[in-house]
């Protein structure tokens, strides 16, 4: 194990895009760029879970809920793997949780 280096930001991410053209003609980059966006949903995913674990840990619920719709949006927007029903449901959980929605008003 390398110590002092996160491989995937570090070092997986920057030659991944050093690469970006040649990944552009893979047979599963069916659109623009898609293998690279997938790649970065996959790294950035890892962070997030990383950070995730943290804030639970210190109960610091703001943080949490904001890394859960950042991952929802990476999952649609770079990975294009939700559905409308998944993406509305989780627009109204970060809109009940905002500190001063009528969500957050009606729970206190």
């Amino acid at each position: 194990m390398l110590t002092g280096i996160n491989l995937w930001n570090e070092f997986f991410w920057p030659y991944l895009v050093g690469r970006g053209e040649e990944l552009q003609v893979l047979p599963v980059a069916q659109g623009t760029g898609q293998a690279l966006r997938r790649a970065h949903h996959v790294i950035t995913e890892n962070q997030r879970t990383l950070d995730a674990a943290r804030a639970l840990a210190a109960g610091d619920l703001a943080t949490l809920v904001a890394l859960m719709a950042a991952s929802h949006a990476s999952m649609r927007d770079d990975f294009e793997i939700t559905v409308p029903a998944v993406d509305r449901l989780v627009d109204r959980l970060v809109d009940i949780t905002r500190p001063h929605s009528a969500g957050a008003v009606a729970r206190a």
